[in-house]
């Protein structure tokens, strides 16, 4: 009885590990495909250190649906191409807290005007920090 229990949770393990680890090979594969065709938009419209570039890098995070897994190497990419670390902070640390799931997630949990104030606050602390670097 308890061999089968530990064979049942051993199972269940591997596949488990089998699709994660599956997952997240594709996502880096998508990223890392996403960061050779689009490497030239990205020098273009993330070099410059402005105000708007800032607002560029914040709307770009908040595109991304996956937390560090397409986070980093993205990120990556940015300062490869030498993109200002202000710019890539605003990126980084906007993509895990504002993303599609979780602005849906909120709108079905707290209603419109909560998931407003929500994503309000955060882009304005985010272009806060993100100047401060």
């Amino acid at each position: 009885m308890v061999e089968e229990k530990i064979f049942i949770i051993f199972k269940d393990f591997l596949v488990l590990f089998i699709e994660i680890s599956l997952l997240f090979i594709l996502v880096n594969m998508l990223i890392g495909y996403l960061n050779e065709r689009y490497s030239k938009f990205f020098n273009e419209h993330l070099k410059k250190d402005s105000f708007i570039t800032y607002i560029k890098a914040i709307m770009l995070g908040a595109l991304t649906p996956f937390c560090s897994c397409s986070s980093i190497p993205l990120l990556n990419a940015f300062l490869k191409a030498k993109i200002p670390l202000g710019i890539c902070i605003a990126y980084l640390i906007t993509s895990p807290l504002i993303n599609p799931i979780i602005i849906v997630v909120f709108i079905i949990s707290f209603g419109l005007k909560i998931s407003l104030l929500y994503i309000g606050f955060l882009f304005s602390i985010i272009l806060l920090l993100s100047f401060c670097v």
